[in-house]
């Protein structure tokens, strides 16, 4: 019955759950620390993404305060701050940033380096969005969808670098995912299709397989 949004833990174990944000604002696009012990999350204070946000994250046991890991102070047009992830060895926190209705790109915080902000894809028009990404598990690159070709495509680059740029996906492709071992990309395919792609690292490069379907879905969400 709360308008604004907050985010649980739910123990598939017990079955129990408990409200992990409370008060004031919408909590939004939760994602775990790789040892499970944070979430993180967007932190939203107005009544749309674009009146200001920053990225938190508490104990996911529900002790200690709220940290606030980045913050945007709206003049005229808001910095969104999106999707937060941290990398599994906890130096980054990549996120997007976005001004205004567009001009969305990934970026990370590198905790190793006073915070210091590192772009890692900008969008190569001002017609282009990224939309959705996933850090690799070895932290070694980034697969990202863009409409730069007129439709959304999967790509993945180098990380932190951004160097380089590898296309998964061929006929459209959203909410890209990367299997445990890193040796697989999944993606939803415009038509629905759940699909995936072999990943291969040879040196400094990718090599990537044609992307095969695997089921189709009938509701897609970003997560």
């Amino acid at each position: 019955g709360d308008p604004q949004a907050d985010v649980w833990i739910l123990d598939l174990v017990r079955g129990t759950k408990n409200r992990l944000t409370f008060g004031g604002a919408t909590h939004l696009m939760p994602s775990w620390s790789a040892d499970g012990q944070r979430v993180a999350y967007v932190k939203q204070v107005g009544a749309t993404v674009v009146n200001g946000t920053s990225l938190c994250s508490r104990l996911a046991n529900g002790g200690g305060q709220e940290e606030v890991l980045l913050s945007s102070q709206p003049t005229g047009l808001a910095r969104t701050l999106l999707l937060p992830q941290w990398s599994n060895d906890g130096r980054y926190l990549v996120h997007l940033e976005q001004s205004g209705p567009s001009g969305a790109a990934i970026w990370a915080v590198d905790n190793n380096n006073d915070k210091k902000l590192i772009p890692i894809v900008q969008p190569p028009s001002q017609q282009a969005r990224i939309l959705q990404f996933r850090l690799s598990p070895d932290n070694r690159w980034v697969a990202y969808s863009s409409t730069e070709s007129g439709r959304e495509e999967i790509y993945v680059t180098r990380f932190p670098s951004g160097e380089g740029k590898w296309q998964v996906s061929q006929v459209g492709g959203a909410f890209p995912d990367w299997r445990a071992d890193g040796k697989e990309i999944f993606f939803m395919g415009l038509d629905g299709n759940v699909s995936a792609a072999d990943v291969h690292s040879i040196g400094d490069g990718l090599e990537l397989g044609p992307a095969r379907h695997l089921f189709q879905n009938n509701y897609t969400a970003p997560i």
